[in-house]
């Protein structure tokens, strides 16, 4: 079993990185998954379907990271905080991660720009560049007057923020451990193209779960694709969260995931 472990406390980010060789996602490697199953969902199918998983480029970690921070990882439609968010390709190609296509959008005005809800666009590429500009000038602002040390609770800042795109392998663990206050807020949101588990636990039953020992666990999700919600911290301590593959088909996984001071 391959696994990641990032660990995030409330003042900086920190990686633990463990994988044995040979568990990364190549291209040569999904073509393999999938050629087992060519069997059963034919040649064509499988071709249809590895294109679909290897054309879409991730956008670099450090663009996003560094979008979301000049963004104070809020929409630039609405600007509210405690949003789950996702990076929006302006000019819909999904392989241009240059700064000038990338917005950041909440999940409802992602899908007013994209239309993905059946109901048409309520935004054009223009607006949403223009919104964009004019969100980032505005934040660009408020990280200049801000004084780190004193807390708004009328206008709050993320206390750790992650934005990822990655092929979630078969067996594979990925896990954040979050260092939370009681009424803490843990806000959520992925997507993947097949089903995967989810779990939120303490972190001492995390390792009991690892350990395929009996673990309380707050919250789980079985072959889930898609969950967008939040988690409030009900003790203080180190709270995990927990993408898990243990199913036959890699997954391409996409997640946002902030935490909050409590209100």
């Amino acid at each position: 079993m391959c696994f990641v472990v990032h660990i995030l406390t409330r003042s900086a980010i920190t990686l633990e990185v463990r994988r044995p060789a040979g568990a990364a996602a190549s291209p040569a490697f999904i073509k393999k998954v999938f050629a087992i199953r060519a069997g059963t969902i034919g040649e064509k199918d499988l071709m249809i379907r590895y294109s679909e998983i290897m054309g879409r480029t991730a956008i670099p970690q450090t663009t996003a990271d560094q979008l979301l921070f000049a963004n104070r990882h809020r929409c630039c439609v609405c600007h509210e905080p405690r949003k789950p968010v996702q990076i929006h390709h302006i000019d819909g190609n999904p392989n241009n991660h240059a700064w000038d296509s990338l917005a950041v959008l909440c999940l409802d005005h992602h899908s007013d720009a994209t239309g993905s809800q059946g109901f048409g666009r309520n935004y054009t590429p223009r607006e949403i560049r223009l919104r964009k500009q004019n969100w980032e000038q505005q934040c660009q602002i408020w990280h200049e007057t801000h004084d780190e040390d004193e807390d708004d609770d009328s206008d709050p800042e993320p206390m750790a923020t992650l934005y990822k795109r990655l092929i979630l392998t078969t067996d594979q663990i990925e896990s954040y451990r979050f260092d939370l206050e009681q009424g803490d807020e843990l806000v959520f949101n992925f997507s993947s193209d097949e089903p995967i588990d989810f779990l939120i636990m303490a972190q001492p039953e995390y390792e009991l779960w690892f350990n395929d020992k009996d673990a309380e666990i707050e919250e789980e999700d079985e072959r889930i694709m898609a969950r967008h919600d939040s988690f409030e911290a009900p003790s203080n301590g180190w709270w995990a969260i927990v993408f898990h593959n243990p199913y036959a088909e890699p997954a391409d996984l996409e997640y946002d995931i902030a935490t909050w001071p409590g209100e």
